[in-house]
């Protein structure tokens, strides 16, 4: 389901999803639906990171800043397993497969209608 390749490099910190998704963000036409997903999950990962460092201007703070950059990290590698699974033409958990979709038909990202098509709903 996922490519074995990409899930063995798996981000391992906050930074590394950050980096990650940011490569994605360069890989994407910025109207795809897609994109847009990975822009807002990246602006929410980036104050996450501020907050853990404590140079957020949010007057936010987490009890336990470790357990929240792992479960980030955990949470995001999802979406990262997903995206890299329809990137590869393989199945899409089904959470994930809505903002494929609408990639999908409003994009100008190659392969994405083709591969949407083939999907089962």
């Amino acid at each position: 389901m996922v490519d074995r390749a990409r899930a063995s490099n798996a981000p391992t910190s906050v930074a590394e999803v950050i980096a990650r998704m940011r490569a994605i963000d360069a890989e994407l036409e910025p109207s795809d639906g897609v994109a847009i997903f990975n822009r807002m999950y990246l602006r929410v990962t980036e104050l996450i990171e501020q907050v853990i460092a404590g140079g957020s201007a949010l007057p936010l703070s987490f009890v336990d800043p470790a357990t929240m950059a792992d479960l980030d990290v955990r949470f995001a590698g999802l979406w990262l397993e997903a995206y890299d699974a329809d990137v590869s033409g393989h199945s899409v958990p089904t959470a994930w497969r809505p903002s494929g979709r609408c990639a999908a038909s409003g994009s100008s990202r190659s392969g994405s209608s083709t591969r949407s098509q083939t999907r089962s709903p």
